[in-house]
């Protein structure tokens, strides 16, 4: 046992020390404990004390895209918030971390020696029932922490009750562009303009309807300078704006506009399946021959083992679409029902059109009324929900199966 426990502070020390080396590549000033008075720790049932502003490290920073940086457990050591803490491993480790949405935290954390955390039920919404509706909360006006999380090996981690419990500034503004760190889309990168290209929104430019879609199932709360792939189309910005970002494109793509010729299939996705994200002519066939794509899901069986999708189920997640609806024209992962690990699972985010987070008749109307082709006057191209080119009774029933609040 304590050789065990010995080996495992060992990698603790070697993280440390990694730590350190990163530190300037970590561009988030700590916002934990203002007043100093040890407002700084949650309790894990089975792993003792979690320290958010350890005296060793970088601490934790928590802002309008989540929550960045490491905490300390005194048991278990390391427990890193966001992949973003080295952005170099969030492609291997599929985008993880916490999340904010408004007043509510989700996503997940990872523990060197303890595994996955859950900050919410609502990272796999059909649990949320079964579980007790679990989740850790932030008052937005004094940035106390509550609720609880869920450790895979560990149990519940709590971060309510005592003088000790988890606050964070809401004033401090380490960038001094007018937005305090708490609100920055970019707590350590001055942008007054807040700049967000994959934020929860989809704007409608359509005459005919007075609102705009509030739910985009793949966001994120990251300002574009300090994102790596502004518009969460699957290619970094690295690659766009400049030479052609693929072997199969024949010009740039845009780093702010997931796609960038219109076709409905996103950049990301096109260069991935081989085709020309820079021509709209040139992209994916809507379905592949049956003998390419047996499940009928809109990917080749091939290609589908390298995003984690089952070549046999036409729904990997169960989240109500289809693995190539998600991959090639939302960009959400097919192997988790809520891609974006905010508030609302993939399907409701996708169906949901109009300006609430409720699926429900409200949204069925705009679609009825867009009936017809993507040529002709009324086509709306979020209101396709199906993105077959056609607005038809078909994206209406995808709609109404997905009816209901968001958790």
């Amino acid at each position: 046992m304590f050789a065990g426990m010995r080996r495992r502070l060992s990698r603790s020390a070697a993280l440390a020390l990694l730590i350190g080396a990163m530190a300037s590549l970590i561009a988030f000033a700590e916002n934990v404990d203002p007043n100093n008075t040890g407002a700084q720790y949650a309790w894990g049932e089975n792993i003792g004390w979690v320290n958010f502003e350890p005296s060793q490290g970088p601490g934790v920073t928590v802002s309008n895209g989540g929550a960045a940086g490491y905490a300390w457990g005194e048991n278990v050591g390391w427990i890193n918030l966001n992949c973003r803490n080295n952005s170099a491993t969030c492609a291997s480790t599929k985008n993880y971390g916490i999340v904010r949405d408004g007043t509510k935290l989700g996503g997940y954390a990872w523990g060197e020696n303890i595994g996955w955390i859950s900050f919410s039920c609502a990272n796999k919404p059909s649990t949320c029932a079964s579980t007790g509706n679990y989740g850790v909360t932030v008052n937005t006006s004094t940035g106390v922490l509550s609720g609880r999380a869920w450790g895979e090996n560990v149990g519940w981690i709590s971060f309510t009750g005592g003088a000790s419990q988890v606050q964070v500034s809401t004033t401090q503004d380490s960038d001094g562009d007018g937005t305090a760190d708490f609100n920055d889309v970019c707590p350590a990168n001055a942008d007054p303009a807040q700049t967000n290209s994959d934020r929860n929104f989809v704007a409608l430019p359509h005459p005919r309807f007075a609102f705009d879609d509030v739910t985009r199932a793949n966001s994120d709360g990251w300002g574009d300078l300090c994102d790596t792939d502004d518009d969460n189309d699957g290619l970094p910005d690295t690659a766009e704006g400049g030479a052609p970002p693929c072997a199969s494109a024949s010009g740039p793509t845009s780093p702010t506009n997931a796609d960038t010729d219109g076709d409905r299939w996103l950049d990301g996705a096109e260069c991935a399946l081989g085709f020309d994200p820079a021509n709209a002519a040139n992209h994916p066939p809507y379905f592949p021959s049956a003998a390419l794509d047996a499940d009928h899901d809109g990917l080749p069986d091939s290609f589908e083992p390298s995003i984690g999708a089952d070549p046999t189920n036409k729904d990997t997640d169960g989240d109500g679409f289809s693995d190539g609806i998600e991959f090639m024209f939302y960009g959400t992962d097919p192997t988790r029902p809520n891609t974006d690990y905010d508030q609302c699972g993939d399907g409701r985010e996708i169906a949901s059109v109009n300006n609430d987070t409720i699926v429900s008749a409200a949204d069925l109307g705009p679609i009825a009324s867009s009936f017809g082709m993507s040529s002709g006057p009324n086509y709306v191209v979020d209101f396709d929900i199906n993105k077959d080119g056609i607005i038809s009774a078909a994206d209406l029933g995808l709609t109404a199966v997905q009816f209901g609040l968001c958790p």
